[in-house]
């Protein structure tokens, strides 16, 4: 379980460490006089609404700012431009602000959150780190659940089952 755990906490990492390139791409783009600043945001806010990874495209990438207003939600766009300072968990940690805690290096952050189903609550891991020149964090996770049901459904755990439960 921890290894495969951290072979998560590197994939998140490195898809966080990917949305920053793209980002970043489009903000030399407005630092060359290419796009204007307000187009290099669109055009990277848009780039990563489209961002996906995993074998089954259902990871994406969210961005909040350094003022915890979520400024761009895959899933929840709905929510987009809402504060998300108080935003608590059912175990009580303060997310988004825990999320700013770590930004400024890159960290991780464990928290229970709503999956895409709109019901079904569950820890998840995260990575953020921010990019400074927009004040936007960008962040992306995975559920503990979806690492567990990996684990059960991998045909090597499948065969270490069957040889320690003889």
């Amino acid at each position: 379980y921890d290894d495969i755990k951290e072979e998560y906490k590197t994939q998140v990492k490195s898809e966080v460490q990917t949305a920053l390139t793209i980002v970043q791409n489009y903000y030399d783009k407005s630092k060359a006089g290419v796009l204007s600043e307000k187009d290099a945001k669109s055009q990277a806010l848009d780039a990563l609404r489209a961002f996906r990874y995993g074998d089954e495209n259902d990871g994406y990438v969210w961005i909040d700012d350094t003022n915890y207003n979520l400024v761009m939600h895959p899933i929840l766009p709905d929510q987009e431009g809402t504060n998300r300072k108080d935003l608590t968990d059912k175990s009580g940690v303060k997310i988004i602000q825990s999320i700013m805690k770590v930004a400024d290096k890159g960290g991780f952050n464990e928290f229970w959150f709503t999956k895409s189903d709109g019901k079904t609550v569950a820890p998840k891991v995260a990575y953020s780190k921010a990019f400074p020149q927009w004040n936007w964090v960008i962040t992306t996770g995975c559920y503990v659940d979806d690492i567990n049901d990996y684990i059960a459904t991998n045909e090597n755990t499948a065969k270490f089952s069957k040889i320690f439960s003889r």
